[in-house]
């Protein structure tokens, strides 16, 4: 991970754990984006990892524990687990030169942004999947 500034361990790790914010994220950060975005394209950094982050936010989002997630993902052996968890949790995990997952409308328009502020540098596409309505 590389900074732009002088900033100590503990502040760095204090803007990991903090909300994501664009500017903030160019102040402290050179060429390093690892993050998340959930289904409705908010930003989260990928705090342990991508994984962990996955495996919490679905355990939580589906109501089962690790186990049960392991299985789930599991199921066929020769699957991958990243893809596995973001078909599961609806997120995809962001690397600064490409994407893990199947952007949905909002992410892929949060992709964009992220794009134009030279946060993420992969490609686009024009491939995603189109968001549910939430049922009234």
């Amino acid at each position: 991970m590389r900074r732009t500034n002088h900033m100590s361990g503990d502040n760095i790790q204090e803007v990991l754990h903090a909300p994501f914010d664009i500017n903030t994220h160019k102040a402290t950060f050179i060429h390093y984006f690892e993050v998340i975005l959930d289904e409705a394209g908010r930003v989260h950094y990928a705090v342990p990892s991508h994984m962990e982050w996955l495996i919490a936010y679905t355990c939580k989002k589906l109501n089962i524990d690790r186990d049960e997630l392991a299985r789930r993902c599991l199921a066929d052996p020769t699957a991958d687990v990243m893809l596995a968890l973001t078909k599961l949790s609806g997120c995809i995990a962001v690397w600064e030169n490409h994407i893990e997952g199947k952007p949905n409308y909002l992410q892929h328009t949060q992709l964009y942004t992220l794009k134009q502020h030279g946060l993420y540098l992969g490609p686009l596409g024009g491939d995603f999947v189109a968001v549910q309505s939430p049922k009234l």
